[in-house]
């Protein structure tokens, strides 16, 4: 989980905190202050991984990692049209 949240938005925080998989889109965009939401993020992929028995989102790199969320989430949008 991610540390203490820093009040001061100018001192900057780690990317480094979760393994790659359970990062939020915004660490892997390079967000360099963040809340308890990036926590959120990550137990519910873990959640989801759990019921889904597999990894919700693999890559090998962040910017990997942040175009197979963005996929997964329009394959999610355009099957909830039909």
């Amino acid at each position: 989980m991610a540390r203490v949240e820093e009040p001061n938005s100018s001192h900057a925080m780690t990317q480094e905190v979760v393994t790659q998989y359970y990062r939020s889109p915004e660490l892997l965009m390079g967000a360099n202050h963040y809340g308890f939401e990036i926590d959120i993020w990550s137990v519910g992929c873990i959640f989801a991984e759990l019921l889904g028995r597999r990894i919700l989102f693999q890559a090998r790199t962040p910017l990997k990692q942040v175009s197979v969320i963005n996929t997964h989430s329009e394959h999610r949008r355009h099957t909830s049209e039909i």
